[in-house]
């Protein structure tokens, strides 16, 4: 059985942030676990420089047979993924 990994940032995921976040969920695709889920209730914006984290932790994950799983996306930043796309390449659950 596969390892299911959830991570919540509380604050907002733009470059000031993102290192942070890059280097906790990195840390954690280490450990090649099965789903990693990350709750973005807390997150009200994400700037470019979060969506490459998310993107490239998606990636990684993938090679190793992983899931990348966003949950609790606002309104807005939902929006924003499926224009830009990403809604192909991510699993995401929108607020209801």
């Amino acid at each position: 059985m596969s390892k299911q990994v959830f991570i919540a940032p509380h604050k907002d995921i733009v470059a000031s942030e993102a290192q942070e976040l890059r280097r906790k969920i990195f840390s954690i695709i280490g450990d090649k676990p099965g789903k990693l889920v990350v709750d973005l209730e807390a997150v009200r914006v994400i700037d470019s420089i979060g969506l490459g984290v998310l993107i490239s932790a998606r990636n990684h994950l993938k090679k190793s047979g992983g899931e990348l799983v966003v949950i609790n996306v606002s309104k807005e930043i939902c929006h924003l993924l499926k224009q830009m796309h990403l809604d192909r390449h991510i699993v995401f659950k929108a607020v209801d």
